[in-house]
């Protein structure tokens, strides 16, 4: 069966599953979970192809940063709420890092300075709510995630800032590849480049940001990086590679979600786990084939 094949099934098999769980659990934490998988897996190999790992690890730092202050900010100007004060700040930061980016600063020393800015603003900030708000806030929620928390209130928006985020990758998918395998070719037949990378920026800011309720600081990390990694292992097509990366967050994402919640165990770290378990064995079949 060719990878495109399989990728179609794939993603067939586990929307019917996602479904079919909707019927048995409480369809909200199906949502979730499925909206987080379809944006991390077309987000994967788009990072991929620019060449942006560091900078996709380092973006939930300043997603948790932008979170913690955005309480802060919301209890002491009692203005908007913590989601739009989160997004603010969150893009901020990103085109803040864009920018610098654009002026000549290398890629790897502004993503550096970003985690050390977010990392140390992030402790303070979380010190500060855990002992002025204890019995209020939740902070660990935002950090070990927990799509089974999360209210049909928080599913709407996060819901709306997902399907942006698609809709931006969708529709600069090609144009992102070319900017990765030769970016000064593009640039030379006039395209505004620029306006590429702030699309890419504001995509990875809101999935970030948007998903941290669901999967939690620790495993956007692993829900970024590893579905193209596991597509990369198994196909050669650009077009193949998003299928699969798709296919594989919501295959691993649904039968995750089941099956913490049949045995009582945190759904993000059974979907990390399993997520582990395909790329592992992703890179044995790509060994024995090759």
């Amino acid at each position: 069966m060719r990878m495109a094949t399989f990728s179609v099934v794939l993603i067939a098999a586990s929307l019917i599953l996602a479904a079919l769980e909707a019927t048995l659990f409480e369809p909200r934490w199906i949502l979730a979970v499925s909206v987080a998988a379809a944006v991390y897996g077309l987000l994967s190999p788009v990072v991929a192809a620019r060449r942006l790992f560091f900078l996709a690890s380092a973006s939930p730092h300043a997603a948790l940063f932008a979170v913690a202050v955005s309480i802060l900010l919301s209890r002491a100007t009692s203005v908007g709420t913590p989601y739009i004060w989160a997004l603010l700040l969150g893009l901020a930061m990103m085109y803040g890092v864009g920018y610098a980016i654009h002026r000549g600063l290398d890629t790897d020393v502004a993503t550096s300075l970003l985690v050390a800015a977010t990392a140390t603003g992030s402790v303070l900030a979380i010190y500060h709510i855990l002992t002025r708000y204890p019995l209020e806030v939740d902070i660990w929620a935002y950090i070990i995630g927990d799509p089974l928390l999360v209210t049909w209130g928080e599913l709407v928006p996060i819901a709306i800032v997902g399907l942006l985020a698609v809709l931006a990758i969708i529709l600069t998918y090609r144009e992102q590849l070319c900017l990765g395998i030769d970016p000064e070719s593009v640039k030379i037949s006039g395209i505004n480049t620029a306006l590429y990378d702030w699309v890419l920026y504001t995509a990875l800011a809101i999935a970030t940001i948007g998903m941290l309720r669901i999967v939690g600081f620790v495993l956007e990390h692993v829900l970024i990086l590893l579905p193209v990694a596991v597509a990369s292992n198994v196909t050669d097509s650009s077009t193949e590679a998003a299928a699969m990366s798709v296919g594989i967050a919501l295959a691993a994402s649904m039968t995750g979600i089941a099956i913490s919640i049949l045995l009582n165990a945190s759904p993000s770290g059974t979907i990390g786990l399993l997520l582990l378990i395909i790329y592992l064995l992703s890179l044995a079949i790509k060994r024995r084939i090759g």
